[in-house]
């Protein structure tokens, strides 16, 4: 009886589709289309499962959003996002001129600059 109730619920509760979008999909989503159209031509199959902005909370194939302000933070955050496997890193605009940061991106790395990274969150929740 009681796994028939466990069932009605699970009629009534739909699962949650897991989406996946490819990065410029997701910019453009998040009304970036110029940057969009740009990345649609340098990375038109880098596909990201889901967006985040805790490095510790990471999984292959997220997209990693940097919400740090101190270069230091940055570029720990940085080399655990391309450990865990981040398919695309968003990082304030400051950072690339910091070579101690950029040194720590694989060449080909989808990597996009904002200079405001609150805003980039917020729109990038899709």
């Amino acid at each position: 009886e009681q796994e028939e109730e466990v069932s009605a619920l699970d009629a009534k509760y739909p699962r949650v589709p897991e989406r996946i979008y490819t990065v410029p999909d997701l910019f453009s989503k998040a009304a970036y289309w110029d940057l969009a159209a740009m990345l649609k031509l340098d990375y038109p199959d880098v596909y990201v499962v889901d967006i985040e902005t805790d490095a510790e909370r990471l999984k292959e194939g997220d997209m990693f959003v940097s919400l740090s302000k101190d270069e230091e933070e940055i570029q720990k955050e940085v080399q655990r996002a391309v450990a865990a496997g981040a398919q695309a890193l968003v990082l304030p605009d400051f950072v690339a001129k910091h070579p101690d940061v950029m040194m720590l991106i694989p060449d080909g790395y989808p990597v996009v600059f904002a200079d405001n990274m609150v805003e980039a969150s917020q729109r990038l929740a899709v």
